[in-house]
């Protein structure tokens, strides 16, 4: 057997595919540890236990004894093979020994049956390596950028494949002129293809056509109930953030709400302030709901902490938090009314008998100390206190001064007129610049 450019190419790119993703690994490593280095020497977390930063820490901090790039090798070796095999096939048609070898994989997954189809159905094989191929990159350089690659990593795209392959030469033997939403044979190399990128949707397929199999069903009618809110009704993410933000597996508002902001910092080019903004944000949205969310924007309450200030801090009132929840349930009803107005009514017949109308029950009238109480209890969350750790943290490596915008100081007595003193400079005796400058400011709010 020669070694011509149809099988030294499949070769080539199926070995060189985990060394260079392993490479990449290692300089992800190296460049995100310094990051979390100058985070924590800037906000003086070494001093303080955080949980956030040392989950950051512990993931990408340089052990002297990892050894990780020997098992990563050595876990893609089943990769390599089945990529090139893969390869081999799909470049079947270069040379005659790649014919060879396409021809004996072909009568394979004949079994014995028409020879004449062993060109479509290694055309049919090739289809689907191309799909698991493309699939399984996409696969593992999100597992490097999410810095979890791993040798399962490596046998879960090698399984990957294989599944694909397996279904697809299944359903084909089954039935050789394609499923009903396929119109002709031909285009089962397009269907092929899309197995082999999701292999799930040709399992599906199959059991779908399995009536008889005892399969629990699911009741899908609850997803209608249960939709998740799209990352673009945060303020400051568009699609091309939405794009990057998939890669690191957080799809919708819910995965964002529950993020660590600084790994979000250190394997994002988003900055951490942006991040901290973007996480408050989400929460607020989970919290109230998309619809309550919008509508306390449009009142400046755009974060988590806005909400909590707003409501349960110090220096909150009852009329703010009897218009929040009037917000909130205002926002409720629209939204229930909306999916009402959504659901397609069943069709009635003519011995259909109009269903009795119950009285509706008057809804329950809360007090301010009710609505304090519900707005503590939607605030109580662990992912809304390790944000606010965080804000605290920062807050103060700024410094007490700055949590806070103060007034500007007015001119002083002794200055010429027109000159002002300099930002932060104390005002000169029985020189008031604002009437509440001399009021002292409560504790707890400093604390914040």
């Amino acid at each position: 057997m020669g070694w011509g450019y149809d099988l030294l190419l499949p070769l080539i790119i199926a070995f060189g595919i985990p060394a260079i993703l392993i490479f990449i690994r290692n300089s992800v490593r190296q460049k995100r540890a310094g990051v979390a280095r100058e985070i924590k020497e800037g906000f003086g977390f070494a001093d303080d236990a955080t949980p956030s930063f040392e989950f950051v820490e512990a993931k990408y901090a340089a052990d002297p004894k990892d050894r990780a790039w020997p098992r990563l090798l050595i876990g893609s070796i089943p990769f390599c093979l089945v990529a090139m095999l893969g390869l081999e096939i799909i470049f079947a048609k270069a040379g005659p020994e790649g014919a060879k070898l396409g021809r004996w994989i072909a009568a394979s997954a004949l079994l014995g049956t028409d020879s004449t189809k062993a060109g479509e159905v290694t055309a049919l094989l090739g289809f689907v390596f191309a799909g698991g191929i493309l699939f399984s990159l996409g696969y593992l350089m999100r597992a490097v950028m999410n810095f979890e690659l791993g040798p399962l990593s490596f046998l879960r795209a090698t399984t990957h494949m294989l599944m694909a392959v397996v279904t697809v030469i299944v359903l084909w033997r089954a039935a050789p002129a394609g499923p009903d939403w396929i119109p002709s044979g031909t285009l089962w190399f397009l269907a092929a293809f899309l197995f082999g990128f999701f292999p799930d949707l040709g399992l599906r397929y199959a059991i779908s056509r399995a009536t008889w199999l005892p399969l629990k069903s699911e009741r899908t009618e609850l997803l209608e109930r249960a939709r998740g809110t799209p990352l673009e009704v945060i303020d400051g993410i568009d699609a091309w953030t939405r794009f990057r933000l998939d890669e690191m597996m957080i799809m919708d508002v819910q995965n964002l709400a529950t993020a660590n902001p600084i790994m979000l910092y250190v394997e994002t080019p988003f900055g951490l302030y942006e991040c901290i903004d973007w996480i408050a944000q989400a929460q607020l949205c989970i919290i109230v709901g998309p619809h309550a969310f919008l509508a306390l924007r449009q009142h400046n309450i755009r974060t988590i902490f806005d909400l909590e200030r707003a409501t349960v801090r110090e220096g909150a009132t009852a009329n703010l938090r009897s218009m929040i929840a009037d917000i909130l349930e205002r926002s409720a009803r629209d939204e229930a009314a909306a999916a009402a107005a959504a659901k397609k009514p069943a069709p009635r017949t003519a011995s259909d008998e109009p269903a009795p109308v119950s009285a509706a029950k008057p809804p329950v009238a809360l007090d301010d100390e009710d609505r304090r109480h519900l707005f503590e209890t939607m605030l109580d969350d662990l992912h809304v206190h390790r944000l606010r750790q965080i804000w605290e943290r920062v807050a103060a490596k700024l410094g007490t001064p700055y949590r806070r915008l103060s007034p500007l100081p007015g001119p002083a007595a002794d200055s010429p007129p027109g000159v002002v003193p300099a930002l932060g400079a104390p005002p000169s005796p029985g020189v008031v610049s604002d009437p509440g400058a001399g009021q002292k400011e409560p504790a707890a709010v400093a604390a914040q």
